[in-house]
C-alpha cells in the first residue's frame, strides 16, 4: 500500500516536471554558457570557477552528450571531457568522462552540464602559467549540432574599491559626478572598466553609463591600480537615490558614497525675503542680503541679478538711482524657482527755500489769495503750510487798514525736518495825507551855503518819494550863494503812485552885511564918475566941432523966435523933471556934468543935429519913472558890529537897521 502510493507520487512529480520543462523549452532554444558576460568568462586566480552549459532544447525522451573543449591562448585545442544523459521511460542515468588536466571537473543534470576549473591546484610559482593558459583562451560546449563558446580571462578581481558621488551645481544643468579608486587588480586581457547604476528608492537600478579605467602599474607586481570618472545628468524627479559601480575585473558591485546628500528635492515652496532699507538718503550706501526659507537639495543658488551673490552693495546713491529695480532670484538646476524685486527709494531734500505769489500791495476792502510754492523737486515732496491755515494756500478776505503789517509765515517741511520758510507781510495801499514842510532859513548870507530839507509826517503806502525838483532828493544844498540867487524859487514835491500829491515852494532871500554894501556903493560910485568924465569929454568934443563948423560958415544960428520957443519948452520940461526927481537920491558926478552940458547947448539951435519939435520925446511922468530908494547906513549893535543891510523884496535886496526889525 505504501509502495504503491510512493510510486504514484513519483510519477506525478516527474510528469509535472516534464510539463514545466517542456513549457520552458518552448521559449529557450539552443545551448547557452553562463556566466559568459559580454562573451567573456573570468577565471579567478586561486578560486573554484564554474561555468554551466544549458540545453535550451531539452527533451526527456532524448539522450544527449555534451563535449567540452578548451583552446589555450596561442595553443592547440583539446577535449576536456564529455557528459551523457540517457533517458528511458522511467529511469534517467548521467555519466561524464573527464579529460586532463586535473583542474577540470564535469557534472551533469537533465538539461545542463557544469564545468569546474579549480585554480587553487596551481602552485604559486606556476601563476604565470595560469595567466598564459586562461588569458584570452576559449571554452566550448557542444551537443549534437549545437555549440556555444566563451572567451576566458585570467583575473585578480577587484576586492576593494572606493567610490564617491557628488551633485555638482557649479554649472547648469547640474551633473552627477562619480569617481572610483581601485588599489589592486589584474586582467590578463587588460579588461579594466566601471559600470554605474542609479536607483531611486527601492526601484530597480538603471545603468547610467560605463567608463574605461585609467591604470598605473604597481612596482614589483603584475597587478595594477586604477580609477574611473563619469559625469551624468542629475535626475529630474524628487527622491532619495543610490548609486553603485560594477568594476571589471571581478564584476563586483560597490556602493558609492554621496559626499553631501543623496536626496533630490526642488524648493517649490521657497519664500524670499530681504533686509534692504525701505528708503535711502542721497549720498548714502546700501548693503543688504537676500534670504530664502528653502534652497532645495542639492542647494539652489540665491543671488542678486548682476552680482552672483545673495549680498548687494550700492555706494553713494543719487537721485538718478531712484525707483531702480534690483531682483533676487532662487535658481535650482537652471530653473527659476522664485524671485524677489527690491525698488530703491532715494530721498533727497529741496535745495532752496519756498516762495509765495502773494500780492505786494493790497487795496483796502479787497481779498488776498496766494499760495506758498517751491520750484525744487524733492523725494518725498516737501510739505508747505501757512501757520494760520495749515495749508499751502493763504486766504484773507476784506482787508482793512488795520491789517497792514500783519505777517504770515509759510514753513517747508521735508521728511519731518524744517527745510525753509518764507514770510508775507500785508501792505495796504494808502495815500499820504500829512502836509509838507521844510527846514530852510528865512534868508541866507551872501557867500554862505544853503542846506535844508523837505519833510513830511506821512509817506503813505507804498512809500511816497519826497524830493526837490532841482536835486531829486529831499535835501536842498546850494554852495556860495550870490546876490543873483536872490528870489530863486525851489519846489518840493511828494510823489506817490507816479503822481504829485503835495508840493511846497521856497523862495531864496539873500542877505548882504553893511561892509559888503559899502564896498558895493563905492564900486558903483567909481563907475559913475568914470562914466561922467567920459560923457563930459564927449560933450566938449561936440562943442568944439560945432564951433569950428560955425566959424567956417557951415552952420547958422537959429532965429530968435525958435530960440525963445526952445527955451520955453526946455524950462517946462525942466520943471517937470525937477518935480519928478523930488524923492530921487543925489545924482552922480557924471549925471551932473551931463546936465550942465545940456544947459550950455540950450541956447543954441543945431538945425542939422538937434531934434525937431516933433522929434522931441515927451517928458516922463512920475508913474513912468521907477522910484529909487535911498541907502541907509546900518546901525551899530551894542557889541560894536554893524548890522547888515538887505536887498528889498522888489529887486531882491532888503535894507533894515536891525536884524529883521524894520523893512523899507
Amino acid at each position: 500500500m505504501n509502495l504503491r502510493c510512493f510510486m504514484f507520487l513519483r510519477r506525478l512529480i516527474m510528469s509535472v516536471g516534464v510539463i514545466i520543462f517542456l513549457a520552458l523549452s518552448s521559449v529557450i532554444q539552443g545551448l547557452n554558457l553562463d556566466p559568459c558576460t559580454d562573451g567573456v568568462f573570468e577565471v579567478v586566480d586561486n578560486a573554484v570557477n564554474t561555468i554551466t552549459c544549458y540545453d535550451k532544447d531539452y527533451s526527456s525522451k532524448t539522450s544527449y552528450t555534451w563535449y567540452w573543449t578548451f583552446t589555450p591562448n596561442r595553443g592547440t585545442s583539446f577535449q576536456i571531457g564529455n557528459c551523457t544523459l540517457s533517458n528511458g521511460l522511467i529511469w534517467t542515468s548521467f555519466s561524464c568522462d573527464k579529460g586532463e588536466p586535473s583542474m577540470f571537473a564535469l557534472t551533469t543534470g537533465k538539461n545542463a552540464t557544469v564545468l569546474t576549473i579549480n585554480t587553487k591546484k596551481y602552485k604559486r610559482e606556476r601563476i604565470n602559467d595560469g595567466k598564459s593558459r586562461f588569458g584570452n583562451s576559449t571554452i566550448s560546449c557542444a551537443q549534437q549540432q549545437k555549440t556555444d563558446s566563451c572567451t576566458t580571462d585570467f583575473v585578480h578581481p577587484v576586492l576593494d574599491a572606493a567610490c564617491s558621488v557628488t551633485f555638482s551645481t557649479a554649472a547648469s544643468p547640474w551633473r552627477v559626478v562619480i569617481h572610483c579608486d581601485v588599489s589592486k587588480m589584474f586582467s590578463a586581457m587588460g579588461r579594466y572598466a566601471c559600470q554605474f547604476f542609479l536607483a531611486k528608492g527601492r526601484e530597480p537600478d538603471t545603468k547610467i553609463g560605463s567608463k574605461i579605467m585609467t591604470t598605473t602599474s604597481i612596482e614589483g607586481e603584475s597587478d595594477v591600480r586604477g580609477w574611473c570618472n563619469m559625469t551624468s545628468s542629475l535626475p529630474t524627479s524628487d527622491g532619495v537615490y543610490n548609486l553603485s559601480a560594477v568594476i571589471t575585473p571581478g564584476r563586483n558591485r560597490f556602493q558609492a558614497n554621496f559626499t553631501s546628500t543623496n536626496h533630490i528635492r526642488k524648493p517649490y515652496a521657497a519664500t524670499l525675503t530681504d533686509n534692504c532699507p525701505s528708503t535711502v538718503t542721497e549720498g548714502d550706501d546700501v548693503n543688504c542680503t537676500c534670504a530664502t526659507t528653502d534652497v532645495g537639495s542639492p542647494e539652489g543658488t540665491l543671488r542678486w541679478v548682476g552680482s552672483d551673490t545673495d549680498h548687494m552693495s550700492l555706494f553713494n546713491v543719487t537721485r538718478a538711482d531712484n525707483v531702480k529695480a534690483f531682483t533676487c532670484e532662487l535658481m535650482w538646476n537652471g530653473e527659476l524657482m522664485n524671485s524677489l524685486t527690491y525698488i530703491l527709494n532715494v530721498f533727497w531734500p529741496p535745495a532752496t527755500s519756498p516762495t509765495h505769489n502773494c500780492t505786494d500791495f493790497v487795496t483796502e476792502g479787497s481779498d488776498v489769495v496766494c499760495e506758498c510754492v517751491t520750484n525744487d523737486v524733492s523725494n518725498p515732496l516737501a510739505s508747505l503750510e501757512w501757520e494760520s491755515t495749515n495749508s499751502s494756500f493763504l486766504w484773507i478776505s476784506d482787508v482793512k487798514h488795520s491789517d497792514a503789517g500783519r505777517r504770515f509765515t509759510c514753513q517747508m517741511t521735508w521728511n519731518g525736518q524744517l527745510k525753509g520758510s518764507t514770510s508775507y507781510e500785508i501792505a495796504v495801499i494808502r495815500k499820504p495825507s500829512s502836509p509838507l514842510n521844510y527846514t530852510c532859513p528865512a534868508y541866507v548870507i551872501k557867500g554862505s551855503n544853503l542846506d535844508c530839507s523837505c519833510i513830511t509826517n506821512d509817506f503813505g503806502f507804498p512809500l511816497a518819494t519826497l524830493q526837490w525838483t532841482v536835486t531829486n532828493s529831499s535835501q536842498l544844498i546850494r554852495h556860495n550863494v550870490h546876490l543873483d540867487d536872490a528870489g530863486t524859487t525851489f519846489t518840493c514835491q511828494l510823489v506817490w503812485n507816479e503822481s504829485t500829491v503835495a508840493s511846497l515852494t521856497y523862495t531864496l532871500h539873500v542877505a548882504v552885511d553893511a561892509e559888503s554894501l559899502e564896498k558895493a556903493r563905492l564900486r558903483w560910485l567909481g563907475a559913475g564918475l568914470a562914466c561922467g568924465l567920459a560923457v563930459g569929454l564927449v560933450l566938449v568934443l561936440v562943442l568944439v566941432v560945432v564951433f569950428v563948423l560955425w566959424r567956417c560958415g557951415l552952420v547958422r544960428p537959429c532965429s530968435s523966435a525958435s530960440v525963445v520957443k526952445r527955451n520955453k519948452d526946455k524950462d517946462g520940461g525942466s520943471r517937470t523933471q525937477a518935480a519928478s526927481n523930488i524923492e530921487e537920491p543925489r545924482a552922480s558926478n557924471a549925471e551932473t556934468q551931463n546936465t550942465q552940458a545940456k544947459g550950455v547947448l540950450s541956447g543954441y539951435e543945431m538945425c542939422d543935429i538937434g531934434p525937431t519939435e516933433a522929434e522931441t520925446p515927451p517928458p516922463k511922468t512920475r508913474a513912468q519913472t521907477k522910484p529909487k530908494r535911498t541907502k541907509k547906513q546900518g546901525t551899530r549893535t551894542p557889541t560894536g558890529h554893524q548890522n547888515p543891510a538887505f536887498v528889498s523884496e522888489d529887486d531882491g535886496i532888503i535894507y533894515e537897521n536891525g536884524p529883521m526889525q524894520r523893512r523899507f
